[in-house]
């Protein structure tokens, strides 16, 4: 037997096989031939990475169409609602009920869908903890998100229109701040945002202030004086925009299980549900489920406002925020909350051209939303690479500062073990000799 043979033989017996294939096979050999080998290795290799390519091509393409097509819903939705000229959480609650029956059909196809999938039913994936939490928190998070931002628009807690504007749109700001802070834990530093994130962000606050500056002219900037409970109450709707994103992203797992519009659904319901309870307890005098006009909480079908207003935002927003679900499932969290961001340039043109409840669009405030979509590119093109959410890779480690995957420490490891094989039957031959 020869030494190669020998060392195979060796190999295979500690392994479990019967012959030398189980070797040939770990360690990526094919043949005896060093040319042929590392050709072979080469090809696989680059099939591979060309496999990885397209599959994270393809998940960037969907994620990105939609977002687009979440701004495109929520740019309708947005000066559609000034036109709706009731109290805000009327409005929300009539929002949440049209939403429900715009989005039941194509829900109800899902639950279907998955059925057909053998997946596991919608009543045993509610009965789990992590279920009902992440759907009542995330569904949470959006109502405190639109009540307090209703009460810094309009009502005695108002404040500036510039400090609402720049306030609001803070949440790319405190992602990526608690993303810092996660970071500085021992385990957690993939969660660091990369370079090209945090610039993004800065750019996207740059941005923001510039927009929300040179349009201060309106006429909530003219006769709203800044107010300190009306800042706290902006930068609250703005965690509270984080943390309903954070929710989207971590909260529904494993991914397959829940499609974007059966999440939305849920949480639409969790919407009204709240807004039906508490609505008449914060505003006592104001909110109603019903009354004489057909300006209560109930008062929907019978509103002079249904056509084509109220099924135009049921419609719009839910299958906005479906979209959103869906990108968030495929493009890193700061990307899409900074492509939010970039909603109001859209909201200025349709409300004054469609809906005229808005002024002019400004370019020194349009120029503003250029730093913002700067940083959007940015941010896209130079994200993480690992994704902050998930454990990272404990299968890497460094030698010599070059990341090595399982594959290629399996590859040492048996080629290790065949040198010391070498070396015992040498010294073997050697003896006898």
């Amino acid at each position: 037997m020869s030494t190669d043979d020998a060392s195979k033989s060796r190999i295979s017996t500690s392994c479990g096989g019967d012959d030398n294939d189980d070797f040939d096979h770990l360690v990526g050999l094919e043949s005896t031939d060093t040319t042929t080998t590392t050709t072979t290795t080469a090809v696989n290799l680059l099939g591979a990475d060309d496999d990885e390519q397209t599959a994270q091509f393809q998940k960037v393409a969907v994620g990105t169409a939609c977002m687009v097509l979440m701004t495109a819903c929520w740019g309708i939705a947005a000066p559609t609602f000034k036109v709706v000229d009731v109290h805000p959480l009327v409005r929300l609650s009539w929002r949440a009920q049209t939403s429900l029956i715009a989005a039941f059909p194509v829900a109800a196809a899902a639950e279907v869908g998955r059925r057909r999938q053998k997946r596991t039913p919608l009543i045993k994936l509610l009965a789990t903890r992590r279920a009902v939490g992440a759907v009542v928190f995330t569904g949470t998070t959006l109502w405190l998100q639109f009540v307090t931002f209703s009460l810094c628009l309009s009502g005695p807690f108002a404040t500036a229109f510039v400090h609402m504007c720049v306030f609001t749109q803070l949440h790319p700001q405190i992602i990526a701040a608690a993303l810092g802070a996660c970071s500085l834990l021992p385990g957690k530093a993939h969660m660091r945002p990369s370079r090209g994130e945090a610039t993004g962000v800065l750019l996207g606050l740059v941005g923001a202030v510039t927009a929300a500056y040179f349009d201060r002219h309106t006429e909530r900037g003219d006769v709203t004086p800044p107010s300190v409970v009306g800042d706290l109450l902006a930068v609250s709707s703005a965690a509270c925009s984080s943390l309903y994103a954070l929710g989207l992203k971590t909260g529904f797992e494993p991914r397959e299980e829940w499609p974007s519009m059966l999440v939305q659904f849920l949480v639409t319901i969790v919407v009204l549900v709240e807004t039906l309870v508490f609505a008449p307890m914060l505003f006592p005098g104001g909110v109603r489920w019903t009354t004489s006009d057909s300006r209560g909480m109930l008062d929907w079908p019978t509103s002079e406002y249904l056509f084509p207003y109220l099924l135009i935002i049921g419609a719009t927003t839910i299958y906005g925020h479906t979209f959103m679900t869906a990108a968030m499932a495929r493009l890193p969290v700061l990307v899409c909350s900074l492509v939010i961001c970039l909603i109001p340039v859209l909201h200025e043109v349709i409300g004054f051209y469609v809906y005229h409840v808005a002024g002019p669009p400004h370019a020194e405030a349009v120029g503003g939303w250029v730093f913002v979509f700067a940083g959007l590119v940015i941010a896209g093109l130079y994200p993480s690479k690992h994704d902050p959410f998930k454990p990272p890779p404990s299968s890497t480690t460094r030698s010599g500062g070059i990341a090595k995957n399982t594959s290629e420490l399996e590859l040492e490891r048996f080629a290790a073990v065949a040198n010391t094989a070498d070396e015992e039957e040498d010294s073997r031959l050697l003896a006898l000799a």
